[in-house]
C-alpha cells in the first residue's frame, strides 16, 4: 500500500494519529520497497505461505553491465543460493540468456555465472537466480 504522507511519521502496525486501530498480532517478514510489486512477485509471497518469501535472495550483481560484444563473467551476492542453481537474464520481449558454469559457493552466499551478452539487446536486464527446490529471486533491471 502506497504511503500516502509522506512528511508524516511512519508507523508499523498501527495509526499514527492517536486512534486505537493498532494491530493486535505479529508483524512477519515486513519490506518496504521503492516500487510496485508485480502481481506474480505478490502471487510468489502468497505462495510461499509459512515458508517465507526470503529464503533466497540476491543483493548485488558484479560487473552491473558487459556490452553485447561477447560472454562476461558475472558476480551475484545474496543469501541462500544453492549448489546446482541457474542464473540467467530476462527481459519482456527478448530470450532469456541462461548463464553457463555456474559455481555457487559452498557458504551459499555468492554465485558466478558465465552469460553471453553477444548480439544481444542493450540496456537494463533482470537478473534471477532459481534453486533446484524452485527457490528464486529476482534483482530487477534499473529503470
Amino acid at each position: 500500500m502506497p504511503v500516502a504522507d509522506v512528511t508524516g511519521p511512519l508507523r508499523i502496525g498501527g495509526w499514527a494519529f492517536g486512534n486505537t486501530y493498532d494491530v493486535s498480532g505479529l508483524i512477519d517478514e515486513l519490506e518496504i520497497v521503492h516500487r510496485a510489486l508485480s502481481s506474480q512477485e505478490i502471487a510468489d509471497i502468497h505462495d510461499a505461505g509459512s515458508a517465507g518469501k526470503c529464503a533466497t535472495y540476491a543483493a548485488r550483481v558484479q560487473p552491473s553491465q558487459g556490452g553485447n560484444a561477447g560472454a562476461v563473467t558475472v558476480s551475484v551476492q545474496g543469501l541462500g543460493f544453492q549448489s546446482g542453481a541457474q542464473a540467467k537474464l530476462t527481459r519482456s520481449g527478448q530470450s532469456d540468456i541462461i548463464g553457463t558454469a555456474t559455481v555457487v559457493s559452498a557458504d551459499g552466499l555468492s554465485l558466478t555465472t558465465t552469460i553471453d551478452l553477444t548480439g544481444k539487446l542493450a540496456g537494463g536486464w533482470n537478473v534471477v537466480v532459481t534453486n533446484l527446490d524452485a527457490s528464486y529471486c529476482v534483482i530487477p533491471r534499473d529503470s
